[in-house]
Parts: structure tokens; C-alpha cells; sequence
């Protein structure tokens, strides 16, 4: 608060307070104090002195107005005392005004003047208080709430309690003291990720109080979620690969990995993904007749999530519907009583009449050629499971 001195001073109230004349020597201790009164809506007084005898007069004089105020206010009072003396003054104030204050004494033997330096009192406001922004820090486990207020000249007290959303029941509280303005800030900790809550503001002074409610939601420290779909509009050189991406509500990016192998060599440009839902991504320039491997891949400030990797072939039907492999193009051929099947890789076989009949399983070495003889002649369904992926076609036997 910037001081003013005395010459500031534009109207002066005097008050002058005459004692009893008695012999003695001049006054030994003189001062005052001043502070509003939240009740009455005035300035309150209070002058004391003292002398070392019992015999001497003082005169109070009493200068007060507002800071920058031109109409005076005059009283007079009346006070006796022997040794040591007192008095009280109400000064009329206005709501939320600044007032300085100044008193002198004289003393009654020596005439001398004794000048104390003035105080500076701001009366109370008439107004509740109320809230003039609100911020929110929220992370995972915890959610600070900042508000600045204005109590209007009065000194303001809080209360802040957090509930979790739909409940009556308090989480914690704190109170404390948020002065004539400034900042309030108070932190929730121990809270749930991707949870909603409720936070009650509650200010109060002389003049009134304010409450609020504040919904809010706590953050996730999860990485997000990937799964590879479909892969759909297929050519014989191109493809549209499609991903569902779960963001956890964090700023994640996701890309679309492709290969012929599961080494899955070319990787995609990383798009945003911060809504929940299916993306996608148009690959062109594809070998005709080639099997693909592909998946979706996400990533965020808590991690990161892999689709599973599905197959497809262009220039045909999309496979990886559901995590199998459908048609999936592996050398097979029908031969006299028996079945014709190489594999580059490693695969289980399981071989089942067209009724759903199990007629026999095996194991199938990667680069080498296998017949399997002895069957009846008819239709069979062929599953081989190859990397983990299973690739189920038809086949006749003469």
C-alpha cells in the first residue's frame, strides 16, 4: 500500500479534548491506534498518555480523512484523567475506503506539540466475496485446484473439499486464510486415473460468503491402446490397412508397420490419434500376388501398444479377420489318395474331413515338401498353424 504523507491532507477533522489543570511536569508517553470495525461499519479510535506527576492538561488533536478525500468531519469529546488518561473516537466511514489518521498532543505546562506519524486503515467492504478465475492442474493421481479472489476489502477465509462424482462423502478438505485478494491453490492427492470428481469452493467474510462446485477428471498414466482391424479396398497393388487406437485420454501417435515378413520392414509416418476410434492408411505401390504382414502400433507419454500382426494378399480377398488367416497363399495340391503341402516355414497341420472330422495332425518342416497319402477320396479342410498364425484351405482328393 503506497503512504501518503501528512501533506496529502486535503480536510481535517479536529477533535480537542481539554483536562483538568494541575502543577506537575509535561506527559512522559503518548500514542494511538486505529482499525475498522466489521459491526458498527466505523473506524475505531483509541488515544491513551501518561505523565511521570500527578499535575499537567494535554489537548488531543485528532486529523483523519480519506486518502485523497476534501470535506472534514469535526467532533468534540470530553475526557478526565489523573496519571494517565484515554479516549475512544468513531470516525463515519464509508465501505471499502481507504482513511489516514494523525493525532498530536499538547502539552498543558509547556505548550509543546507532539506530532505521532500517521496510520493508514482500510475500512470492510459491503460485498461477499467471489471468484475472479479458476485453474485447474490435473494429472493422474492428483488435481490442484488455483482460484484467485476478491473479498471486496474484507479478509476472506476458504474451504476446499473434494468428492468423488456422485457422492456425498468428503475425500479430504482443507481451509485457510486467502486474504483482502490473491491466490488460492490446494492440491487433492491420492486420487484415481481417468476418474471424475467434484471439488466445493467454499469463501466467506464479513459481508457474506460464496460457494461453488467444480467438476474435474484426473488424467491416465496408461500407454494407449492398439488393435489392428481389417485391411480393406485391396488391388493387386494396394491397400487401405485400418487400426482402432484407445489414446487413454493422453496425446498419442500411432503408425501402420508393412512387410512380407513379420519383420514388418517399412514403417508408416506417425499421424495423431488422440480420439478414441478407427484410422486409417492407404498403402499403394504393392507387388500383385503378395502376401503382406502388417499392424498398427501406438504410442504416448506412457508407453506404447502393438497391434496383433494380421495378413493379407493382393489381389484378393482381405485375410486376418478375427486372427486367422484365411486363403492364405502356401503351396497345396491335391495328388492321387493324398494331399500335396510345402511351406517355407515351420507348421503344425491338422487335416479334417468336411464333416469337422480330425483325420490326422502332424508336423511340417519348413523348405520340405510333404504328401499325405491314403485318404479317401473327397473334400478336406487343411489348418496349418505357421508363427502363430493359422491358414485354413480347401482341398480335393481324387
Amino acid at each position: 500500500m503506497k503512504k501518503l504523507i501528512l501533506s496529502f491532507f486535503t480536510v481535517v477533522a479536529l477533535c480537542t479534548i481539554s483536562l483538568p489543570s494541575i502543577a506537575g511536569n509535561t506527559i512522559s508517553t503518548v500514542d494511538f491506534d486505529v482499525r475498522p470495525d466489521y459491526q458498527s461499519k466505523q473506524i475505531i479510535c483509541d488515544f491513551w498518555w501518561s505523565d511521570n506527576d500527578s499535575g499537567n492538561s494535554i489537548t488531543v488533536i485528532i486529523a483523519y480523512g480519506k486518502q485523497f478525500g476534501s470535506y472534514p468531519n469535526v467532533d468534540t469529546l470530553e475526557a478526565q484523567y489523573d496519571h494517565q488518561g484515554s479516549v475512544r473516537y468513531f470516525i463515519p466511514s464509508e465501505a471499502c475506503t481507504e482513511y489516514i489518521v494523525s493525532a498530536s498532543f499538547i502539552d498543558g505546562n509547556s505548550n509543546k506539540k507532539t506530532t505521532l506519524s500517521p496510520r493508514f486503515v482500510n475500512t470492510p467492504g459491503d460485498k461477499a466475496p467471489t471468484v475472479t478465475s479458476v485453474v485447474f492442474g490435473n494429472q493422474a493421481t492428483f488435481a490442484t485446484l488455483s482460484v484467485s479472489v476478491n473479498g471486496f476489502c474484507n479478509e476472506v477465509y476458504y474451504e476446499m473439499t473434494c468428492y468423488a462424482q456422485s457422492s456425498s462423502f468428503p475425500l479430504m478438505q482443507f481451509t485457510g486464510y486467502a486474504g483482502v485478494t490473491g491466490t488460492v491453490s490446494e492440491t487433492f492427492y491420492g486420487l484415481n486415473p481417468l476418474s471424475n470428481y467434484e471439488i466445493k469452493l467454499r469463501l466467506f467474510n464479513f459481508a457474506g460468503e460464496y460457494t461453488m462446485v467444480y467438476s474435474t477428471r484426473t488424467l491416465s498414466n496408461l500407454p494407449p491402446i492398439a488393435e489392428s482391424t481389417l485391411a480393406s479396398s485391396i488391388t493387386d497393388t494396394s491397400v487401405i490397412l485400418n487400426g482402432f487406437v484407445d489414446p487413454q485420454e493422453v496425446w498419442t501417435e500411432s503408425r501402420f508397420e508393412l512387410g512380407e515378413t513379420v519383420n514388418l520392414g517399412d514403417k508408416m509416418d506417425w499421424i495423431p490419434t488422440n480420439v478414441k476410434g478407427t484410422y486409417s492408411f492407404p498403402v499403394g505401390q504393392l507387388k500383385p500376388g503378395t502376401s503382406y504382414f502388417w499392424r498398427i502400433v501406438s504410442k504416448g507419454k506412457f508407453g506404447q501398444d502393438e497391434g496383433q500382426i494380421k495378413v493379407f494378399k493382393t489381389g484378393g480377398v482381405a485375410t486376418g479377420v478375427g486372427g486367422s488367416l484365411f486363403n492364405e497363399p502356401f503351396q497345396i495340391s491335391s495328388c492321387p489318395a493324398g494331399i500335396r503341402m510345402y511351406s517355407e516355414k515351420d507348421a503344425i497341420v491338422e487335416i479334417y474331413s468336411i464333416a469337422g472330422q480330425k483325420v490326422l495332425t502332424t508336423n511340417l518342416r519348413g523348405g520340405e515338401a510333404h504328401i499325405f497319402s491314403s485318404l479317401t477320396p473327397g473334400m478336406y479342410i487343411v489348418k496349418s498353424l505357421i508363427e502363430g498364425y493359422t491358414v485354413t484351405k480347401k482341398a480335393l482328393v481324387n
